[in-house]
C-alpha cells in the first residue's frame, strides 16, 4: 500500500541521514500515519541492520536453506 511505501522510505531514509528527518515525519504524519506505526516500522529497520552488523562482525554466517 502507499501507507507501507511510505513507512518503508522514511525507515531507510531515518537510516542514513537521522539528522535530517524533521520534514519527512511530518508529511508522514499529515498522512495520518500514527506515531506507533511510525516508530515501529523505524524500529524493525534499526533492529534488522543491527542484528546483520552483529552477525558480521562475529562472521556468524546465515544457515544454509533446508
Amino acid at each position: 500500500t502507499d501507507k507501507e511505501r511510505a513507512l518503508i522510505d522514511f525507515a531507510c531514509r531515518a537510516h542514513a541521514e537521522p539528522a535530517h528527518m524533521t520534514s519527512v515525519l511530518g508529511k508522514l504524519r499529515m498522512q495520518s500515519i500514527p506515531m506507533a506505526e511510525i516508530v515501529e516500522a523505524l524500529g524493525v529497520m534499526e533492529l534488522f541492520a543491527a542484528f546483520t552488523r552483529f552477525a558480521d562482525a562475529l562472521g556468524i554466517e546465515p544457515d544454509a536453506p533446508a
